[in-house]
């Protein structure tokens, strides 16, 4: 998220949280309502507050506005080019991040995992593994499966290069239930 985005949303979160804590203080009867009606009517009775109030108001409607479209925006990533004898071959950011999934997760000890795919500036890809192991293979060993063999499927699958494999080891499994043989 780019600066100029989370300085919008923390202005627009702040005055939220500003207009909710006053609404719930006269809501739980801290304040007067007869006095809090008074001054909001005295305020408003001034040209000067009440276009400070207008323009303030306005503000935040618009900066709420493009933290609504920022949200639901969806950021496409281009797919990976590569060139053929005969034309360009495309591979989507999901199809090797699909695949990178299917070779990770017939490693064993690793119980779940989220992978993204991202191009390089050198032309290769880079790869970030995020997993939650069993807790009985070692790590070192785990990871070090993970990236030889996400490495050379994705290289021998798709054509392409694979610059660098980043495993993060987020969690041990917590599931203890073992199989019951039923007979």
């Amino acid at each position: 998220m780019k600066m100029a985005d989370r300085l919008i949303l923390f202005i627009t979160s702040f005055f939220l949280m500003i207009i909710t804590l006053f609404i719930a203080l006269v809501g739980i009867g801290l304040f007067d309502q007869l006095l809090v009606n008074q001054t909001v009517s005295q305020y408003l009775n001034n040209s000067d507050v009440k276009t400070s109030i207008l323009i303030i108001s306005l503000i935040l409607f618009l900066m709420s506005l493009y933290i609504i479209a920022k949200s639901v925006q969806r950021k496409e990533v281009s797919p990976i080019s590569k060139r053929s004898e005969i034309g360009d071959i495309k591979i989507s950011m999901e199809t090797l991040e699909n695949l990178v999934t299917k070779t990770t997760s017939r490693i064993k000890g690793v119980r779940e995992l989220k992978a993204r795919v991202k191009p390089d500036e050198q032309g290769t890809m880079s790869v970030m593994v995020k997993i939650v192991f069993d807790g009985e293979t070692p790590i070192p060993q785990i990871t070090k499966e993970i990236q030889d063999t996400v490495k050379e499927k994705l290289e021998l699958i798709t054509g392409l290069s694979v610059g660098q494999v980043h495993v993060v080891v987020s969690n041990i499994s917590q599931s203890t239930g073992k199989k019951v043989l039923v007979e």
